[in-house]
């Protein structure tokens, strides 16, 4: 898969699809951090180099299963 763009609450996010199923490498304004969806169901961050977002990792892995 090739990376998207996604916008959640007015902030655009760009996601490219991570080295496994569900694990997502996300960037916004020169914040990246990896998302990944548990067994589950639900979404968290899993490891992040800078500041994490204000936008909650279970808005933006919605926003990534809408696609």
């Amino acid at each position: 898969m090739k990376g998207f763009s996604i916008e959640v609450n007015g902030q655009a996010f760009h996601v490219e699809q991570g080295l496994h199923e569900n694990l997502y490498e996300v960037s916004n304004d020169g914040k990246k951090f990896l998302i990944g969806k548990r067994e589950n169901g639900e979404w968290e961050v899993m490891l992040q180099d800078s500041e994490q977002t204000e936008i909650s990792a279970a808005e933006i892995g919605s926003a990534i299963d809408a696609i």
